[in-house]
């Protein structure tokens, strides 16, 4: 069986890039295209790398680990929210893995293993073609899946005086907004929960788009709540006011907590997974742990609703606070999960 290096490389290199782009449009991660672009040589290397005489050792476990590693390393940075992204990529090579075994089944194709690579008799433009197909599902169908899950959903229980309500809140980064005299963190959530907390205020969503009236009559009905009007800027809202109050927020784990919770007049989840947003202030881990305020923070901040963003230096004092790859080659093909 005669296997060229050069196609070997180049196929690769594609396929790589094809699924490390599907990672990153299923979980959101900021990674750079020139980062894309060398994690997939990398791998393209790698696979040249194992054909080689004396080199059986690369395609042990180990060494696919390593290289898994390093690939992701150089796609996604080495740091811990680049976990995320490349458990995310690894999913995304087994299913394109496993596409491939489906069609060379379909195929009635039989499979090669040389050097500890698997190689399927399907054209190079074949797996070019199923790698866009992984990509496109990804893009189209689940963008965005992995984005929001694990330790960034949390339950939260707002109570203002008699009555409760509970919901699915988002650590999002993006969110900088604070008050501006006190510099606290704002939970933003969406108006129907103030309409829930405060069924005497009769809050509906052209009030929620009037703040000051919604602060006048939480004022008139509800003055222990300390109501107030909060100024921010969002994308495509240069300056606007929210709607807030000051409640007491638990935990499922017991934690309580007196926050400040502003109400938005469109809702902060493009899909409805969470209905409010916490502090984006990396200090804040948990809706529980004491911020720690790094220099001044006090201002205005930035509500980024329905995207992420990495969270921005905090301004000075009064100011604002802005916001494995899977392998192809040679002739027939080869297919593996680096």
């Amino acid at each position: 069986m005669t296997v060229y290096v050069d196609e070997v490389f180049v196929l690769n290199f594609l396929l790589n890039w094809l699924l490390l782009k599907a990672s990153v449009k299923m979980t959101g991660a900021a990674a750079h295209r020139l980062r894309l672009l060398l994690a997939a040589a990398l791998g393209g290397v790698y696979a040249v790398l194992v054909l080689l005489p004396g080199m059986e050792k690369a395609s042990g476990l180990l060494g696919r680990a390593v290289s898994f590693a390093l690939l992701c390393g150089c796609a996604f940075g080495f740091r811990g929210q680049a976990v995320k992204p490349s458990a995310w990529f690894f999913t995304v090579c087994c299913a394109f893995c496993g596409l491939v075994l489906t069609v060379n089944a379909l195929l009635g194709r039989q499979m090669v293993v040389l050097g500890g690579a698997a190689f399927y008799a399907v054209s190079f433009r074949m797996l070019v073609l199923l790698a866009g197909l992984v990509y496109a599902i990804c893009a189209v169908l689940f963008p965005r899946l992995g984005l929001h899950s694990g330790g960034e959903l949390t339950r939260l229980t707002l109570t203002a005086g008699a009555r409760s309500v509970t919901l699915n809140a988002l650590r999002d980064t993006g969110n900088t907004l604070k008050d501006p005299v006190t510099g606290e963190d704002v939970v933003v959530a969406d108006w129907q929960i103030a309409a829930r907390l405060l069924p005497e205020c009769a809050m509906d969503a052209s009030l929620a788009r009037s703040p000051a009236q919604a602060v006048q009559r939480i004022q008139l009905l509800h003055p222990e709540l300390k109501p107030r009007l909060l100024p921010y800027r969002a994308v495509g809202t240069r300056q606007g006011l929210l709607a807030a109050v000051r409640v007491q927020c638990s935990r499922p784990d017991g934690q309580k907590r007196s926050r400040i919770v502003a109400f938005s007049p469109t809702a902060v989840s493009d899909g409805g997974l969470y209905q409010a947003l916490t502090g984006g202030s990396d200090a804040e881990t948990h809706i529980g742990t004491c911020f720690k305020k790094t220099g001044a923070v006090i201002g205005k901040g930035h509500v980024h609703w329905r995207k992420r963003h990495p969270a921005s230096a905090p301004a000075g004092r009064g100011g604002a606070a802005d916001a494995g790859a899977a392998g192809a080659g040679g002739r027939g093909g080869q297919a593996e999960a680096h």
